[in-house]
């Protein structure tokens, strides 16, 4: 009898869960239309941080192209111009909601035109798993170049066992470039010798 009590209460655990979990799915979809009803009325009222931040709450429900394309038009507007690229180059890679063929083109086109105001840097480094940071923060190039705005940035990059390097960029837009970082190992560490105190007996 107590296992069959047990059974019960935990299927009913499971059970509540599971329609919890499902309610919250069907809130989150009835949500998400007018979410990005929203975000669209704020983005063409020039409101481009809150059309940001709606269209963000809608990626976050149901990801899509159409949602990436939302959220890099707004880096745009805002000029933020590296990530607007990223934003929209994926929407047109995204399979979800997949951009129709105008707006694939709307969206090379307005890359395209970004690129003037950024500079392109292809990164290599040795040895393998070095960590690379921009401006003091990290930076993932693992097979796309590194984007960066107009203006100085420093590039570091450190491994264990390696003597850091820095490079300072100036950039001024639509430069494409070949960067290799090749670090040099930390020469081993003398020991210390310590020599005998004399006896004064």
């Amino acid at each position: 009898m107590l296992r069959l009590i047990s059974y019960l209460f935990g299927f009913g655990c499971v059970w509540f869960v599971a329609a919890l979990s499902h309610a919250q799915q069907m809130q989150e979809t009835a949500e998400y239309p007018t979410t990005l009803v929203d975000a669209i009325q704020e983005y063409h009222a020039g409101k481009y941080l809150e059309a940001g931040a709606l269209f963000q709450r809608a990626h976050e429900n149901q990801p899509s192209a159409r949602t990436l394309r939302g959220l890099g038009l707004v880096e745009y507007q805002l000029k933020h111009h590296a990530r607007a690229v990223q934003m929209l180059t994926a929407a047109i890679n995204d399979t979800r909601k997949a951009l129709t063929p105008e707006l694939k083109l709307e969206a090379e086109a307005l890359i395209r035109k970004m690129l003037a105001y950024l500079g392109q840097y292809r990164i290599a480094v040795s040895p393998a798993g070095a960590t690379l940071t921009v401006d003091g923060s990290p930076a993932d190039v693992s097979g796309q170049p590194l984007l960066l705005e107009v203006g100085e940035h420093l590039l570091s990059v450190r491994s264990p066992g390696y003597q850091p390097q820095e490079r300072q960029l100036n950039v001024r837009g639509g430069e494409t470039e070949d960067l290799h970082f090749d670090l040099v190992q930390e020469p081993p560490a003398v020991p210390e010798v310590i020599a005998p105190v004399p006896s004064l007996l």
